[in-house]
């Protein structure tokens, strides 16, 4: 499982480009292992070969053939150059009076014939970049107008590089086609001071070695596009992109042995609608119920704090996402309280599924304070409120306070004027009558 905006859609093999193929490649990137190309080529066929023997999954090639392939091809290179020796070897013998001359121009058509491939390779990589230029630049602006949310001026931007990126290839083609044309008239410039200098009677050999050449240049083009193509595939099924990682395996509707495609009348292959399982790619959060009363003293962003008690775990803090309007109710009609959600980043995977506390401070004071049981708070004639004291000689103090706070049974208290209220103090609790 990789990460990826773009599901797996095909069989990725040596060779290709797109945008699945640089998904991969910034994957194995991720996994400490580079591949600097915009092709699937030699790095990234290292990468995957290294990735499935770690895995312990067997290298699949590019083909059932493929070892054999490469091994015709390479004799039919090595076979191509000895004809190619044999055919030079039999013109240097007729041309031997004049062979330093000879040998010189030889020289100069062969790397004029080396510049010719040259700027045609580079044409076509550089053709083939503006090609992948445009694609990218479709696929962004085909993602700003699918998304009725992007703005009018990423649109107008992704067009504009859309059309930029199309002038480049097109530049790229008009350059490409110049150097080839250029290279190849210099090659024709050689090639006839080539033949100036050759005699009548070695003309069948020229021929013979030109031609042995053509049969090489073929060979060994063959080999290196069979090569280009070879190596460790990606088989369809075995990678699979998702938006983000980690991600959660929320089911699994598949069993080890069950076929995961159907094949209809056509023959092509169609996913299961059952899936294999359904994942959730987002982090964790929590959902609770709050009652009413206790969702006045909520807001939305407030901090939360979260610990799941039968881990034994450490507090960690959150926030909350969301408090909703509508009592949710249970199944035989009563009320349960306000849907809350809690979202954090911290949430480790193990408390998927798991039941855990959940602390919200409304309100909290800067330091310690008084505090008493709200079964000792009463109210005087006048509405003040305050407690009574137990002195040590069994009479009772009546000290007026100021009630604050108050959470799990116990009120903040504090003395109004001259009256004392000391920590330790034992207050009546209830009628005392």
């Amino acid at each position: 499982m990789l990460e990826g905006a773009v599901p797996a859609y095909r069989p990725m093999r040596p060779g290709m480009r797109g945008v699945d193929i640089d998904q991969l490649q910034a994957s194995l990137g991720r996994l400490n292992c580079d591949t600097d190309e915009s092709v699937y080529g030699e790095a990234t066929k290292a990468c995957i070969q290294r990735l499935y023997e770690a895995l312990g999954y067997e290298i699949v090639p590019s083909s059932e053939t493929e070892a054999k392939d490469l091994t015709d091809a390479e004799v039919a290179v090595d076979t191509a150059e000895q004809a190619r020796q044999t055919a030079q070897a039999a013109l240097d013998k007729v041309l031997e009076p004049k062979a330093d001359a000879l040998v010189e121009q030889q020289v100069a058509v062969e790397a004029a014939l080396r510049k010719v491939d040259d700027d045609a390779a580079a044409g076509i990589e550089s053709v083939a970049e503006a090609d992948a230029a445009i694609d990218t630049a479709v696929m962004a602006l085909n993602a700003f107008v699918a998304d009725k949310a992007s703005k009018h001026s990423d649109r107008e931007k992704a067009e504009g590089e859309l059309e930029a990126a199309i002038l480049k290839a097109e530049k790229a083609e008009r350059d490409a086609a110049a150097a080839n044309a250029t290279a190849e008239e210099a090659l024709r410039v050689e090639e006839a001071k080539l033949e100036e200098m050759t005699s009548p009677e070695a003309e069948a050999e020229t021929v013979a070695r030109d031609q042995a050449q053509e049969t090489l240049d073929t060979a060994n083009e063959a080999f290196a596009e069979l090569q280009a193509r070879s190596g460790p595939t990606v088989p369809l099924g075995e990678v699979v992109f998702v938006s983000a990682l980690p991600a959660t395996v929320n089911s699994v509707s598949a069993e080890v042995g069950e076929a995961v495609n159907n094949t209809n009348d056509q023959g092509f292959g169609q996913p299961s609608t059952s899936g294999l399982a359904v994942l959730a790619t987002s982090a964790l959060q929590v959902e609770a119920l709050v009652s009413p009363t206790d969702g006045e003293l909520l807001e939305v962003g407030m901090d939360v704090e979260l610990i799941n008690d039968s881990l034994g775990s450490d507090p960690i803090a959150a926030h909350l996402e969301s408090l909703g309007e509508t009592v949710v109710q249970s199944d035989d009609g009563q009320d349960r309280g306000l849907p809350a959600v809690v979202v954090t980043d911290d949430i480790p995977r193990s408390w998927t599924g798991a039941n855990v506390r959940v602390t919200f401070t409304a309100a909290a004071t800067a330091a310690s304070v008084l505090v008493v049981p709200v079964a000792a708070l009463s109210s005087g004639a006048d509405g003040q409120a305050r407690v009574e004291v137990l002195n040590d000689d069994g009479s009772l103090t009546t000290v007026p306070v100021e009630a604050g706070l108050s959470t799990e049974g116990f009120v903040e208290v504090t003395p109004i004027g001259d009256a004392v209220l000391n920590e330790g103090d034992q207050v009546v609790v209830g009628n005392t009558a």
